[in-house]
């Protein structure tokens, strides 16, 4: 949303359970957008400026996505670890004056009754009450192909829902770019696999991955990890934000020097390797040759 008009459109947000339900993950996106209005409305007041230019140029499309891993139960309560019972370390019982009404769920469920006069901040978005994997396709059908880049930062249902509903249309996306996954490191969630794969093994399965490979993964994030380390040392605070780099990669791919494994597939069924993400270290053109 920071990125200049000309350098990137936003043309959706949707929401998926993972470190909170689904419904937390809505709640959150719609909390970004009541922010952000506060935040731009504060420096016009004070005559500053306000560089957020893709979240004044573009509404992009926000909905609901699934509320549970392909074939498993809805996930309705989580336990608040390591991120809090909101995913936002508490944000919204701490500061509840940046946390919008309830009345925000009638944009999305028409069995909410509206709020008497509509909040400014809903200017910019709009909410849909489709389902998100059917939103991606509806926006891959619309767009020109392989102009769309699709930036997973949660587990991959939606992503896998909508090339099951339609492959045709999914594979005319640009690229499908992945945070998640443990190539080669232990896991964060168990000793293995990493969370987002772990939470919806068969979608991490299912889905095409992209060229965000072994280098990538190991080099940059691992890096990222490391440096946090660093700073706990100098006793500043330091939260290590690993969801900004796919798209810092989605921008400026010219940047990052990665290599390819040459087969990488992700364990589904096993009962302690469930999520894990094996290379083919082989060295094969075709793994299965």
């Amino acid at each position: 949303m920071a990125a200049a008009p000309s350098i990137m459109q936003v043309i959706a947000i949707t929401t998926v359970f993972g470190n909170v339900n689904v419904e937390k993950s809505l709640r959150n996106v719609v909390a970004m957008f009541h922010i952000l209005w506060k935040e731009m409305a504060w420096r016009k007041g004070k005559d500053k400026s306000f560089s957020y230019g893709a979240f004044q140029s573009f509404k992009p499309v926000v909905s609901l996505g699934s509320g549970h891993a392909l074939g498993q139960p809805v996930v309705v309560k989580t336990n608040g670890r390591p991120y809090g019972q909101d995913g936002l370390w508490n944000f919204h019982a701490l500061y509840p004056e940046f946390t919008p009404d309830d009345s925000w769920k009638s944009l999305f469920d028409q069995s909410v009754p509206p709020p008497d006069k509509q909040p400014e901040f809903y200017q910019y978005f709009n909410a849909s009450r489709a389902p998100s994997h059917l939103d991606i396709l509806r926006i891959l059908r619309d767009e020109p192909a392989n102009t769309i880049t699709l930036i997973a930062l949660g587990p991959l249902t939606n992503m896998a829902l909508a090339a099951a509903e339609d492959p045709e249309t999914f594979l005319r996306a640009k690229e499908l770019l992945i945070m998640g996954g443990a190539i080669s490191v232990p896991g964060n969630i168990s000793p293995v696999p990493e969370a987002n794969a772990y939470n919806d093994a068969a979608a991490a399965a299912r889905t095409p991955l992209s060229t965000l490979a072994y280098t990538f993964m190991e080099g940059i994030l691992d890096k990222c990890d490391k440096d946090c380390i660093f700073l706990e040392g100098t006793n500043e605070e330091c939260i290590t934000l690993h969801g900004p780099v796919p798209v810092r990669y989605a921008l400026e791919k010219d940047f990052w020097n990665i290599s390819a494994p040459s087969g990488l597939f992700v364990e589904s069924l096993g009962q302690w390797a469930k999520g894990m993400q094996v290379e083919y270290q082989i060295n094969m053109t075709d793994p299965f040759d």
